[in-house]
């Protein structure tokens, strides 16, 4: 069973060598990147260095009744708009991996906030919002972030 788990793995990874099959050794660069990649996203091409299941990240936001919060608390405006780049960075620190069955949930269903449309850094973020109760439904599922156990996601 294990030989053929690995077998698989090995066959799966063969689409994304960068040398030529049995030329790794080479005392040169050159041929790096012969064969590319077919990864269609950047998240596919995370999943594969990852050997695992596609997933997405998300930015933890707290709704508020004056706004948006980062995860640390941080008041980040009415429609999310930041124009500190130190709260940029508190806002990027909230951001986690959701877990890979919560994949096509967050795709179909979480968006950057208005405020970080013109943003280079968060523009294309996905923003999980939790509620003033401190949960989010995502999907199916009930999530919440805790400071110690992290991400926590309780089944629908």
């Amino acid at each position: 069973m294990w030989r053929a788990q690995e077998a698989k793995r090995e066959n799966d990874a063969e689409g994304f060598l960068l040398t030529r099959a049995r030329e790794w050794g080479a005392p040169t660069l050159e041929g790096l990147h012969y064969a590319g990649t077919r990864a269609a996203s950047e998240e596919d091409l995370d999943a594969v260095v990852r050997d695992g299941k596609r997933s997405v990240e998300a930015v933890i936001v707290r709704q508020s009744a004056d706004g948006y919060r980062a995860l640390d608390g941080t008041w980040v405006g009415v429609h999310g708009e930041v124009d500190d780049e130190t709260v940029v960075g508190r806002l990027l620190g909230g951001t986690v991996r959701l877990p890979a069955r919560l994949t096509e949930a967050a795709e179909r269903e979480l968006v950057p906030l208005p405020g970080w449309v013109g943003h280079p850094w968060l523009r294309y973020g996905r923003a999980l919002v939790l509620g003033e109760d401190g949960t989010a439904v995502l999907g199916k599922e009930r999530v919440s972030y805790d400071d110690v156990l992290g991400l926590v996601v309780e089944r629908g």
